[in-house]
């Protein structure tokens, strides 16, 4: 139905956006229980095209980013071409800087290019989304929130984010 959905729906009608995306989820969610890479292809697919047909300064446009990423990070662990990888790292990139979006999810995006590039050694790559990560620290844990709710974010993602950064940056020479 969902396909159904995308195929009815041309580029010019925002809800088309959506509807890529959750299909998206749908053939990744699929993927997961059958391990089926024909349906991990098509949610990247889906992915690409939600991506792409949303405007830059849109706040979802960091989730959607942030899930092609994770599904090419998926592929390339399954199949290993770089290309892959190439394009999980810019899709990461890319959410980490956006101008708009949750920061927690721009925070995760850029953790997430972070442990990706240290994973393959690419230190400079590392350090630099390492120093978004850091950036991004005043707007996850930010003055407006509950004093809980900063200790959560503190304990839960920025404490283990700072050592890795710091880590990296050892292995890296800096």
């Amino acid at each position: 139905l969902k396909q159904r959905a995308v195929e009815l729906t041309d580029d010019s009608n925002v809800s088309r956006i959506l509807y890529l995306y959750n299909l998206g989820l749908s053939f990744l969610s699929r993927f997961l229980h059958t391990n089926d890479l024909d349906d991990l292809d098509a949610a990247i697919q889906a992915y690409q095209r939600a991506v792409d047909l949303t405007p830059l300064d849109h706040a979802r446009k960091v989730i959607y980013l942030k899930d092609l990423g994770d599904a090419l990070r998926t592929r390339f662990g399954k199949l290993g071409q770089v290309t892959d990888l190439n394009q999980a790292y810019n899709a990461y990139q890319q959410a980490a800087r956006s101008p708009s979006g949750h920061p927690l999810l721009r925070f995760e995006a850029a953790l997430a290019y972070a442990e990706l590039s240290s994973e393959h050694s690419d230190y400079s790559s590392a350090l630099d989304a390492y120093g978004l990560v850091v950036d991004m620290i005043p707007h996850v844990v930010w003055l407006g929130q509950s004093i809980q709710r900063r200790y959560e974010e503190i304990r839960s993602s920025v404490g283990d984010a700072v050592s890795a950064a710091a880590a990296a940056a050892f292995s890296a020479g800096d």
